[in-house]
């Protein structure tokens, strides 16, 4: 599944102002097509007239028509009317065989991007299932007889609470989880990878023993980022104070490795 990319001012945009709701609501349909389809802003002719009705019925069975009135005179809103409406304010632009949505690539991810990604992701999934499947290789036990504990556990319970608890101790916050969310997905991770991704590191912390749970998510999503070729998250400095011009580098496969690049780039920001 791939998402399309709309910022928070977009209602505000003069051009997307001047359409107006109707084209407003025909330009989101719009890039959703091109993003569901890799077009790359491309939207044909007979597709356009497709992207929405501005017909519906009502859940008493009335058939409804969405209309443009101006005083006490008015017409029916048709597909026609509206993709004017795109062309006039210029968010869209007629090319050959249909309409092609202006800047699409300045703001959308483009059919190569979305593809290499998808392949990068998949390759990711095939590792971690690897990975599981390796660990579980290397925790099989033989089907012998098991000897019974000497003492009986007084309380049956015990042992389940002390999981949940070491549960709960590998869990994000939601503050944490929402504060790696926002700065992961900006630009780096889809929102769904995002979530494929803190899953396996959560599981790793788990297994790791890690105190700082987050500190260890953080690094697994930048070791995950820079093995697929991904965007950092903002801008990463150079190091001023390294002998060779470049940032120091980390172990971030173990928890010390992982506080160290932390503290140093939070000393940075």
């Amino acid at each position: 599944m791939a998402w399309v990319l709309i910022d928070d001012s977009f209602t505000q945009h003069p051009k997307v102002a001047a359409a107006g709701p109707l084209a407003m609501a025909l330009q989101v349909a719009g890039l959703c097509y091109c993003n569901a389809n890799l077009t790359d802003g491309f939207i044909p002719w007979s597709a356009a007239r497709a992207l929405l009705s501005w017909e519906f019925i009502e859940r008493d069975g009335r058939e409804m028509k969405i209309a443009v009135r101006s005083g006490m005179s008015g017409d029916d809103a048709t597909s026609e009317y509206v993709i004017g409406l795109l062309l006039e304010s210029g968010l869209w632009e007629e090319v050959n065989g249909g309409y092609e949505v202006h800047d699409y690539l300045v703001y959308q991810r483009s059919r190569e991007q979305i593809t290499r990604d998808r392949e990068t992701n998949a390759q990711r999934q095939g590792r971690f299932r690897n990975r599981k499947t390796d660990n579980g290789g290397s925790n099989a036990v033989t089907n012998g007889p098991v000897t019974p504990a000497p003492n009986p556990n007084p309380n049956p319970n015990k042992k389940d609470s002390l999981s949940e608890s070491r549960k709960k101790s590998v869990e994000l916050t939601t503050e944490q989880r929402d504060r790696l969310r926002d700065r992961w997905t900006a630009q780096t991770f889809q929102v769904q990878e995002f979530e494929d991704i803190v899953g396996e590191a959560l599981g790793h912390v788990a297994s790791k023993k890690w105190t700082d749970v987050e500190a260890g998510v953080r690094g697994w999503l930048r070791r995950e980022a820079k093995r697929d070729g991904r965007t950092m998250p903002g801008d990463v400095p150079a190091a001023s104070k390294s002998t060779n011009g470049l940032a120091p580098s980390f172990d971030l496969s173990t928890e010390e490795g992982l506080k160290a690049s932390n503290d140093y780039m939070r000393g940075r920001r």
